[in-house]
């Protein structure tokens, strides 16, 4: 059996978001297919040393920091002795494939390189962060907000140079690959879409589906920050009356709200929005609401949430950027661009004009088709061991 090395940030269990999630899929696919080793990036956030990583193979990790206005903040900067521990780790696994999750250890694969000149290096990249930060730019050019003006010229300048080199990279969805060939002027290269998994829960929460449209994901993320804004700002006095009319709420969930943020909601105070934070169980917060709504303006690959949504049979509304890279119809995944299409959309899974029980058992049967993990990792292992 093939060695294989996974470098990884921390992706425990409890840990939540759509790139854990990701994360654990990924080690699960790869410890089956490899000898797998595990290698955790540790920014000293969160005590590795106290984890319990029984059934994790070799386990090392490896500390980093972030360097500002030497490179980009999404790039870790790796200290001369952090260096060297790689190397040596690297010539006592005498690894057949490094597999990095994100770019942001890109540092790293010019080690791989020297001390194991045969291995094949793999860049799951999940999303282009210079995409996040031109989408975030253009949607406020201002002053205030020139971190993210300064972060695309570096991240534009890096993602050119990186995407040339002779490594496997996989991609969530063509969209993005499609923008990595184009930095590159390459319309060939070791280019490969990995989509994200849907995974079914061994327990399906007993709920009783309620009267609610529900937003969820980490809210600190540049991409849930700005629906957060869009949905307060925009879709608030749209979809207002919509829910009064059918005795309905959108909640929000999710943790990590900056408290400026929680201030102008409370201040606001939109009719029927509720600002819930984070929940113990995510899984019946999905499986209790009627819809799912995800107005997203701003890329983050291929979105877990609808596969999670998917998975409990709970119909999703979304926008364009949203549906990025799913193969799935708008008679299965409803796409809205304006407050008022979001509405509408909504405003009909609500009075019933479009029957959610049925939209949600679509969108299951699809995913479940086209995206399971199964289905995905069979791919993933056949492409790194060269069968396709």
């Amino acid at each position: 059996m093939s060695k294989l090395l996974y470098v990884d940030v921390p992706f425990k269990p409890g840990l939540r978001g759509g790139d854990k999630h990701r994360s654990r899929q990924l080690w699960e696919i790869l410890s089956g297919g490899f000898d797998a080793d595990l290698m955790i990036l540790d920014d000293g956030g969160d005590p590795v040393a106290s984890w319990d990583y029984s059934g994790f193979g070799q386990f090392s990790s490896l500390p980093y920091s972030r360097v500002r206005c030497v490179g980009p903040d999404a790039v870790f900067y790796f200290s001369p002795t952090a260096k060297k521990q790689f190397s040596e780790i690297l010539k006592n696994g005498n690894y057949d494939v490094v597999f990095f999750r994100f770019m942001s250890p890109a540092r790293l694969a010019n080690i791989v390189s020297r001390e194991l000149p045969d291995a094949k290096i793999v860049f799951d990249i999940d999303m282009i962060f210079s995409r996040i930060s031109e989408l975030s730019w253009a949607r406020q050019p201002t002053l205030k907000n020139r971190y993210h003006l300064f972060e695309k010229i570096k991240l534009n300048w890096f993602e050119k140079r990186f995407f040339r080199n002779p490594y496997i990279f996989l991609f969530t969805n063509p969209a993005e690959m499609s923008e990595a060939r184009k930095k590159t002027g390459k319309s060939s290269g070791n280019f490969q879409v990995a989509p994200n998994m849907m995974t079914i829960p061994a327990v399906i929460p007993e709920v009783k589906r309620g009267n609610t449209v529900l937003f969820f994901g980490v809210l600190n993320s540049v991409a849930n920050l700005d629906a957060f804004d869009y949905m307060l700002e925009n879709l608030a006095p749209v979809i207002g009356p919509v829910l009064k009319e059918n005795a309905a709420e959108l909640r929000i969930v999710g943790k990590g709200l900056p408290p400026d943020r929680r201030e102008q909601f409370n201040a606001a105070a939109p009719e029927g929005l509720n600002l819930i934070g984070e929940v113990d169980d995510i899984h019946k917060e999905i499986a209790s609401a009627k819809v799912v709504l995800l107005p997203l303006r701003v890329a983050s690959g291929t979105l877990t949430r609808i596969l999670e949504s998917g998975a409990l049979h709970t119909p999703v509304v979304t926008s364009k950027i949203g549906a990025e890279g799913f193969t799935l119809e708008e008679e299965v995944l409803p796409v809205g661009n304006t407050p008022e299409e979001y509405a509408e959309l909504c405003g009909n899974l609500l009075n019933g004009k479009r029957d959610p029980v049925e939209l949600g058992e679509a969108l299951f049967v699809r995913c479940r088709d086209e995206y399971s993990q199964q289905a995905v990792g069979e791919k993933l292992i056949n492409l790194l061991e060269g069968r396709e």
